[in-house]
């Protein structure tokens, strides 16, 4: 076979494939334990979706909003792969996971695209499975943003950060859907460049002990900010750090009221770099009083990690301002606060949805390569 030598054959999970080392087609086997994940997670929606169709059948009377959701339980599942490189990703779904319709396995390389098409084949896979693609990822996403287009699952697993990507793909999925996201850019999320972090996700970061947990509340407040645009929410399912990068699954849902609440869900955070203890203080307070809904600023406290002196210079300073301040950590009396956020602060698990997939790898778990990480 002409050019055969440049290509070395991989076998992960059920696939395998080519990867064409002369075109550079981007295969990373660290990542194996993020496909396997992503895998056990797609089978657990799956099997969800299986049941709620058998409930949802068995209601008398049900609500256009229940019909609709009958209909789209009844679809097989339609998955954007956005950024496939070699296909493998693609693959293992189509091999892998039940009730799967259709996967669109798209590239913005012609040299991936034909990569994909020889995987397939060798994978004995045809293209009404598996649909290879060349376009822009934000592009082809922004094509399928009407209802009868929309994905039941979108994965973004770029290189680097996820952030341009993130508009598109949040309208782009169904009620219900998965978007499935990871960052390798944690230098950034976790406080190495905080001018960077903010320009891609509208947040700042601190460097703390728990940086990689806050990274990831930063991805989830950034998807977040990004659906409430159109009258959309997330719903954490599960939230990772690993190896080099952090990894995020949430269900997008509809609901304006809903999407309203998500930013009591913010906060911003007081980090003493000294002893390492933190502090949050929420943006949002919402009142309820009958069917009066109120949105008001929170006012700022003195909570558990501030506390406040005289500034020994407060004589000398300009106007004899006596009353200048200096906050300080009230366990270590470190001056050494700072200030990061807005991150997301409402729980960053599904613990039914987990324990489900806990549940599902218990009878799998000898299969898995990866199943020391697990």
């Amino acid at each position: 076979m002409e050019g055969e030598c440049s290509y070395e054959f991989i076998k992960e999970g059920f696939a395998k494939i080519y990867i064409n080392n002369e075109a550079n087609t981007f295969y990373n086997p660290i990542q194996e334990f993020n496909r396997d994940l992503t895998v056990f997670l797609l089978k657990t929606y799956s099997k969800i979706r299986e049941e709620q169709k058998i409930e949802q059948m068995e209601i008398d009377k049900p609500s256009n909003k229940i019909k609709l959701q009958i209909k789209q339980n009844l679809e097989g599942i339609r998955i954007l792969d956005a950024l496939s490189a070699s296909g493998l990703r693609a693959i293992r779904f189509a091999l892998e996971v039940p009730n799967i319709e259709l996967i669109i396995a798209n590239d913005f390389s012609e040299q991936a695209v034909k990569t994909i098409k020889r995987n397939l084949e060798l994978n004995g896979l045809n293209e009404l499975k598996i649909k290879p693609n060349y376009s822009d990822a934000i592009d082809l996403m922004v094509e399928h943003r009407k209802f009868d287009k929309r994905f039941h699952a979108i994965d973004l697993d770029p290189y680097g950060s996820p952030s341009i990507f993130l508009d598109s793909a949040v309208q782009s999925i169904i009620d219900g859907g998965i978007l499935m996201v990871t960052s390798t850019d944690t230098a950034v999320l976790c406080g190495n460049s905080p001018e960077s972090c903010f320009n891609k996700y509208g947040s700042i970061p601190i460097r703390h002990k728990s940086c990689h947990e806050i990274a990831l509340r930063i991805i989830l407040r950034s998807i977040d900010s990004h659906a409430n645009r159109y009258g959309r929410y997330i719903v954490p399912l599960l939230s990772i750090s690993i190896d080099f990068y952090v990894r995020c699954f949430v269900r997008i849902e509809s609901g304006a009221a809903i999407a309203k609440d998500s930013v009591t869900k913010l906060a911003n955070i007081f980090s003493c770099s000294n002893c390492q203890c933190w502090s949050l203080q929420p943006l949002i307070r919402k009142t309820v009083n009958g069917s009066n809904i109120r949105f008001n600023p929170v006012h700022l406290k003195f909570n558990s990690l501030i506390n406040y002196k005289q500034s020994e210079n407060s004589e000398k300073e300009e106007n004899n301002k006596e009353n200048l301040t200096d906050p300080i950590c009230s366990f270590c009396g470190s001056t050494a606060i700072h200030f990061g956020g807005p991150i997301y602060i409402a729980p960053i698990h599904d613990q039914v949805f987990v324990q489900k997939m806990l549940n599902r790898l218990f009878f799998n778990f000898n299969k898995i390569n990866t199943k020391i990480k697990f």
